[in-house]
């Protein structure tokens, strides 16, 4: 089978029966939008950065009747389906608090400072990459190091609370929090970053209407 240059391409080919998105964040759903027309399409967390784009996947999905699944990391680990399976069957308990917690000392992660500097606008579709993004002078950095500059990834929650906080919606069987507080900011890494390098959130949880109930 011979390579695609590009989305495209891709689209246009008649032997193509499933697509693997993994693209930055902000394009996953955009490009599974795309990719609607095609029989099965995996994309990696997270699906939308924002509700505009997460619906109009949604709606694309509907429309055309195919096979999407979003990619998440635990969903499919023995130890957890066991886990909800024991949660579940009354047997834990209410469950009244959940402490998750992700400490990284990875200075470099998310970065590529070798390859930032060989990044020329010339060798890129900077457009193509910035999709329906507000429209910016190229820059190599937010182009290979996405995961560091919003509007193309919100860091932290994204990458890795987006896993942990998916278990808990998982496991109490909850669509969404009923209120969050955030806090956070650039404490450790100087490096010219926009995303949070330290967070702390504090989600409710709980019936929708009944505030008597719920866990923190």
């Amino acid at each position: 089978m011979a390579l695609a240059r590009n989305n495209e391409e891709l689209y246009d080919r008649k032997d193509v029966d499933a697509v693997f998105v993994a693209t930055a964040d902000f394009q996953h759903a955009l490009h599974g939008v795309e990719q609607s027309a095609l029989a099965v399409t995996l994309i990696s967390k997270a699906h939308g950065q924002h509700h505009g784009d997460a619906q109009a996947l949604r709606k694309a999905v509907h429309e055309t009747g195919r096979i999407v699944q979003i990619g998440s990391q635990r969903r499919s680990t023995p130890v957890y389906q066991q886990a909800y399976e024991f949660i579940n069957s009354g047997k834990f308990g209410d469950i009244v608090a959940v402490e998750m917690t992700w400490n990284v000392n990875q200075p470099g992660r998310w970065r590529r400072p070798k390859l930032v500097p060989q990044m020329r606008e010339q060798d890129t579709d900077w457009k193509r990459f910035l999709l329906n993004r507000p429209v910016s002078p190229f820059d190599a950095r937010k182009h290979l190091e996405f995961r560091l500059f919003w509007p193309y990834s919100s860091g932290i929650p994204c990458q890795w609370m987006v896993h942990q906080i998916d278990t808990v919606h998982w496991f109490a069987r909850l669509p969404r929090p009923r209120s969050v507080v955030v806090n956070g900011g650039i404490y450790a890494w100087h490096d010219g970053r926009q995303n949070w390098d330290t967070m702390t959130a504090v989600f409710d949880y709980g019936p929708l209407d009944n505030p008597a109930k719920g866990f923190e």
